[in-house]
């Protein structure tokens, strides 16, 4: 069974809300590392292995924050512990209790799932950061007017919005974010 345009959606902006429920702001790399372990590589695999049905809704966004907590392993010191996001479930799904042993146990199957494939490759937060910098050098005019937390703003609503522009390439997809945001603000200055 494949998901929805809509549930690819609603599940990448629950997982993105999620983040913003932190006590801490999560580096970029933790926040766009859990997408794609999510997005790219357990929804998918997933969708191969139920063929019929797919899990409730609360299963799948237990999932999310697995990805994020996976994520902070790699990404944050010291990473993202259980209480905190057993805090977290419990904010954002308020119908279920996850022990410790819950997320252990499910921290398994979903590795498993992925075939332990923690590989990120480049991350698009990655390119944007590269380019910025860049531009920084070059123009000091242009780098006032565009900011890094913008444009991982516009890419947070490129993963929310649309499935099929992450089939573009991540130069592609950084640059549309900086142009667009050297754009808006050039709008609003005027």
């Amino acid at each position: 069974m494949r998901l929805s345009r809509l549930q690819r959606r609603h599940y990448t902006a629950f997982l993105l809300h999620a983040m913003t429920k932190l006590t801490f702001k999560p580096h970029n790399m933790t926040k766009y590392c859990a997408i794609r372990f999510f997005h790219e590589r357990y929804l998918p695999c997933l969708e191969r292995k139920l063929r019929r049905s797919f899990p409730d809704e609360t299963s799948v966004q237990f999932h999310s924050l697995l990805s994020l907590w996976i994520a902070s392993k790699l990404h944050e010191t010291p990473p993202l512990s259980i209480r905190k996001l057993q805090n977290i479930a419990k904010k954002l799904i308020p119908d279920h209790y996850y022990t410790k042993k819950d997320f252990i146990d499910a921290e398994i199957k979903f590795l498993e799932a992925i075939d332990f494939d923690l590989k990120t490759g480049p991350l698009l937060s990655t390119y944007i950061e590269e380019l910025l910098s860049e531009i920084r050098g070059k123009s000091k005019e242009i780098a006032k007017l565009v900011s890094l937390e913008l444009c991982l703003a516009i890419l947070d609503l490129l993963y929310v919005c649309e499935d099929e522009i992450l089939l573009a390439t991540p130069v592609e997809l950084t640059g549309a974010s900086i142009l667009y945001t050297y754009h808006r603000t050039q709008a609003l200055a005027a």
